[in-house]
């Protein structure tokens, strides 16, 4: 469901003139993240998931996460 969310409010901000910079998620969810559909499109897609954070900041994002943007 994470990875879907994800590609719709991709689809949605190139929509508008914007990209996803980066997403901060728990980095113990990303390889469950890629192994779906939709998480392989993230990956097509180059859409950067940092796979090492501060160990604070990954904590904090283990019920939720963090979409940065920027302009096309």
């Amino acid at each position: 469901t994470i990875s879907k969310h994800i590609i719709a409010v991709d689809d949605a901000a190139r929509r508008n003139g914007l990209r996803i910079r980066k997403i901060l998620i728990k980095t113990q969810l990303i390889d469950e993240l890629y192994a779906t559909t939709a998480g392989r499109e993230i990956q097509r897609r180059r859409i950067f998931i940092p796979t090492r954070l501060p160990h604070i900041v990954n904590q904090v994002h283990d019920d939720h996460y963090h979409i940065d943007f920027e302009e096309r």
